[in-house]
């Protein structure tokens, strides 16, 4: 079996390379300092698998020639997303520039970006195929994302989003957590829920039923049930990752 391995770029300025490509979502997966002050890195998409990218610094006169004669006949890259708008604004807001947007009916949306040093980027959105409409029956949950203190049961998860309920007995507090990138709203069906956040935790809100609550990406917290009665709760996050991280208390 031969499978692609790795592209390499060649740069002169490679701390400006590494600085770019880390800020649209790139993560070092391997790092060769080399004697003679030479280094090279490999970094791939956070989270993806597959071929990676060869950053190494020019040292060599013939490795600069090179760099400086590269007028034409670029290298091409082809990203996977999941989210073009997203991926679009991160790129350019790194220093590449957009040059055209592609809509093909039968295969996705594409933009064209070229990074700093001239190389073409298709970022590509692929056309999902039709799924079908899912309906989960209370039966169908499942026990998920434990913090102690607190049950969640998970509905279903779906690329950027994670759907469930949680209970929470009355009296009982929660474990400090947050939700990593997440951006989490809850619907109070029915108890009491109180969520302590802020310096020291010292800030609070209490949610009785009909009501919604905003937690932010990376906010820690925690949640109780000043109430008599189990406080039940419907979930819904946005975003990557981990859905919960549990923490110390903060400071």
């Amino acid at each position: 079996m031969t499978r692609l391995a790795l592209v390499a770029l060649l740069l002169e300025d490679y701390d400006e390379g590494l600085r770019f490509f880390s800020s649209v979502g790139f993560t070092v997966t391997e790092d060769m300092p080399l004697q003679g002050g030479k280094r090279w890195v490999v970094v791939r998409p956070t989270g993806g698998e597959g071929s990676g990218l060869l950053l190494a610094r020019a040292t060599t006169p013939a490795q600069r020639e090179r760099i400086g004669a590269q007028t034409g006949g670029r290298v091409g890259f082809f990203l996977d997303t999941d989210d073009l708008p997203a991926e679009l604004a991160r790129w350019t807001a790194a220093g590449a520039a957009a040059t055209e947007a592609i809509r093909h009916e039968d295969y996705g949306d594409v933009c064209v970006v070229t990074d700093p040093w001239g190389n073409q980027w298709d970022l590509v959105q692929r056309r999902r195929a039709v799924e079908p409409v899912r309906v989960v029956a209370p039966a169908g949950l499942c026990d998920a994302d434990p913090t102690p203190g607190m049950q969640r049961q998970q509905a279903f998860q779906a690329p950027g989003l994670w759907a469930g309920l949680v209970h929470t007995d009355p009296g009982a507090t929660s474990g400090w957590h947050h939700h990593g990138e997440h951006e989490t709203s809850l619907y109070v069906v029915s108890g009491e829920m109180r969520l302590d956040f802020g310096p020291g935790g010292e800030e609070s809100g209490v949610a009785g039923a009909g009501s919604f609550v905003h937690v932010p990406a990376w906010t820690v917290h925690r949640e109780s049930n000043p109430g008599s009665d189990i406080a039940v709760a419907v979930i819904a996050r946005s975003g990557w990752g981990a859905p919960t991280v549990n923490v110390e208390a903060p400071a």
